[in-house]
């Protein structure tokens, strides 16, 4: 597992998505998120709606066991049934890159939340993009922290 500790800043556009909610608990936070992206692109795909980027795990809490929303970003505003629509907001964030396998989010997202408290304020909960999938090797995601700078 590789965990890049540079994080950037970025700017980001506000995205249309739809989002499904799961509790998670770390021994079982994988399988979480596997099983919800499953479950989002299978209604995503039934409703016909294109996407317009991989899918994303926005933390609502983190921890041991915490809340999510696991999504897909969508190419405008649609309904998709059973799927909650929501905005990914725009504006600055903090990035930071994991190469290795899913267990190595948590610790990525502790070392952007401490970079952010150094550099700013949280404007919203972190999410992280799957660039690939959860089971490819190796595994790459980027962690995106809504932030305001002093």
């Amino acid at each position: 597992m590789t965990i890049d500790t540079t994080v950037t800043l970025t700017e980001l556009t506000p995205t249309p998505a739809v989002v499904i909610a799961r509790r998670y608990e770390r021994d079982t936070l994988d399988q979480t998120i596997d099983e919800a992206i499953r479950r989002v692109r299978k209604a995503v795909t039934a409703a016909r709606v294109p996407t317009a980027g991989p899918p994303f795990v926005r933390f609502l809490s983190i921890g041991d066991r915490g809340e999510i929303e696991v999504g897909l970003p969508l190419d405008g505003p649609h309904v998709v049934p059973t799927l909650r629509a929501t905005i990914l907001p725009g504006g600055t964030a903090a990035s930071a890159w994991h190469r290795g396998d899913e267990s190595g989010i948590l610790d990525l997202l502790r070392l952007v939340e401490r970079w952010v408290a150094d550099n700013g304020t949280p404007a919203g909960p972190p999410w992280v993009w799957y660039w690939t999938p959860g089971d490819t090797d190796p595994f790459r995601a980027q962690v995106v922290w809504p932030m305001r700078r002093p």
